[in-house]
């Protein structure tokens, strides 16, 4: 049976709420840690100069971040059964708002990098327990409604992150973008406890029980090849969060001041595949929107490698490419969890979650260390990887129809 958007789950003792609330404290959540990937990529750039270090070292940071968010998961899964979703949820943004004030009073390179990986392992409490915690508040066409709403809304911190961020660092320094993040992780942490119900049921801590359920899903191909899938595109998405701002900031002269407005359009290509994700629920299942949305990111890739091929790249065309990369990616991330879930039990809520949030962060990490290791300067490195991957993710889209 279909649970309505008004209606908290029955053991939560919260009662009626306001439909909007508990999705906007998840959103809240999700926007901050992913304002701490990229609030401070304008910076990137000028902090070559900042630690005496060249621009892979940097990109480092960048990569050491989405590790931690690829490992945090499988602390974050088991604990969140013995010590519940939502004080977990509370405390892991705390020490994130922790670890980003560490950032900020970085030393050195190598501080910043372990802190980083850190905040990343903390943050990443909301990629694990968001969407679960929606799955377990709503069902069918409305947890559909709801991802898709959720997608959209934590695309706005992408949006606005650079934007925010460059101007940050012109007027107060690359730390402030840190110390921002220190007091955003604190409000939410306060939101989060006293808004959001517990959805889960607390049970002793069984590290084996934990393991069996990941093996468990690890070998359905059901849950796996969507996983892939996602996971794939998103190391082409990060590949450019990392090396873009480099490339139009460094190579095509854009102003760090204005590098936010250029990568804000493809967030907004991201915000609106979400909401057609939206408009899709009634007519068309999960399974075919995913399917639709990697075929339209795999021709924004290819768009990229003509551009690149033909000689016509700029900060234009590079953007136009990339919004249709990241159009499909809107209708592929509200579409995927969904093909991931449909076969997983309750029980296995948590341990699928983890599986999901690493499953990302992994891709990312991967996309980024990609350009990370061999970027030269020229866009040639990133149109490759962004291929490559998307071509991937393609791939695992095809093996996973039904058979």
């Amino acid at each position: 049976m279909t649970r309505p958007l008004t209606q908290a789950p029955a053991n939560s003792g919260a009662g009626e709420r306001p439909r909007w609330t508990i999705p906007a404290v998840l959103i809240a959540c999700m926007c901050v840690s992913i304002l701490s990937t990229d609030l401070y990529t304008p910076s990137l750039p000028h902090l070559t100069r900042v630690f005496g270090v060249d621009a892979g070292i940097v990109q480092m940071t960048m990569s050491a971040n989405f590790i931690g968010y690829a490992i945090g998961p499988f602390a974050i899964g088991p604990l969140s059964d013995r010590f519940g979703r939502r004080p977990l949820l509370s405390y892991c943004m705390i020490f994130f708002a922790l670890f980003s004030l560490a950032c900020a009073f970085a030393p050195t390179i190598e501080f910043l990098i372990g802190a980083r990986a850190f905040q990343g392992a903390a943050g990443s409490v909301v990629s694990v327990l968001g969407v679960v915690i929606i799955r377990d508040l709503y069902k069918g066409p409305d947890a559909l409604r709801v991802l898709s709403i959720y997608g959209a809304a934590i695309g706005v911190a992408p949006a606005l992150g650079p934007v925010l961020g460059g101007w940050v660092h012109v007027n107060f320094g690359w730390e402030a973008n840190f110390f921002i993040l220190t007091g955003l992780g604190v409000a939410v942490a306060g939101a989060a406890w006293i808004i959001v119900p517990e959805t889960g049921r607390r049970t002793p801590l069984d590290i084996r029980l934990s393991l069996r359920r990941y093996s468990g899903l690890l070998r359905d191909p059901r849950f796996v090849l969507p996983g892939l899938a996602i996971s794939s595109v998103f190391a082409g998405l990060f590949a450019y969060i990392t090396a873009g701002p480099f490339l139009l900031i460094d190579h095509l002269g854009v102003p760090t001041e204005k590098y936010g407005y250029y990568y804000g359009v493809g967030v907004l290509a991201y915000i609106f595949g979400a909401g057609l994700a939206n408009q899709l629920a009634e007519k068309a299942g999960p399974r075919t929107i995913m399917q639709i949305g990697v075929a339209i990111s795999l021709i924004g890739a290819f768009l990229m490698l003509l551009l690149d091929l033909t000689d016509m790249i700029s900060a234009i065309t590079i953007v136009f490419a990339m919004s249709v990369f990241s159009l499909g990616l809107g209708l592929t991330f509200s579409a995927a969890p969904l093909v991931m879930l449909a076969h997983v039990s309750k029980q296995h809520g948590a341990a699928a979650g983890v599986l999901f949030g690493a499953g990302q962060s992994l891709g990312a990490a991967i996309g980024a260390y990609s350009v990370a290791s061999y970027y030269d300067g020229t866009a040639t490195p990133l149109v490759l990887a962004i291929l490559i991957f998307t071509g991937l993710g393609a791939l695992f889209v095809v093996c996973a129809r039904p058979r």
